[in-house]
């Protein structure tokens, strides 16, 4: 498996992570890298939420649609299920601190695209959903 997170990104999810558990009140504990989810959401000693954190070098509206891997959207909400807890996801674009809830994600459209600048990466173009950013919310002050 081919990884491209690097120092910078693990510091950026970091400071999002932070930024969501102040505005949700929740404690964000990150789980294992390469686990199906990045953290969980804790209140009062209880799991409230599964949290999948991205990181993006542009804009929140730069492209037509956030696009995410169906499977990681799936993974997300198949284990939120089991546990009966939230699935949410939040992105850190340049331009603020953003979310969904992963649900929403799934019922948008699917393609098949991802990255065609990395030609050896079995894993670069996989089925997406594609969302609009209607669907997005803001933290506010990040």
């Amino acid at each position: 498996m081919i990884v491209y997170e690097d120092e910078e990104d693990r510091l950026r999810e970091a400071r999002a992570a932070k930024a969501l558990g102040e505005a949700w009140h929740y404690d964000l504990l990150r789980l294992p890298r390469f686990s199906l989810v990045d953290y969980i959401a804790v209140r009062n000693e209880e799991v409230r939420a599964l949290v999948e954190i991205k990181t993006r070098t542009t804009a929140h509206d730069y492209y037509p649609t956030y696009m995410l891997a169906s499977k990681k959207v799936d993974s997300l909400i198949d284990t939120a299920n089991i546990l009966k807890v939230e699935a949410l996801i939040a992105i850190l674009f340049t331009d603020g601190l953003w979310w969904t809830d992963a649900h929403e994600m799934s019922r948008s459209p699917i393609r098949i695209s991802g990255r065609h600048d990395r030609p050896d990466d079995d894993g670069a173009i996989e089925d997406t959903y594609h969302m609009s950013y209607e669907l997005l919310r803001r933290i506010n002050g990040f």
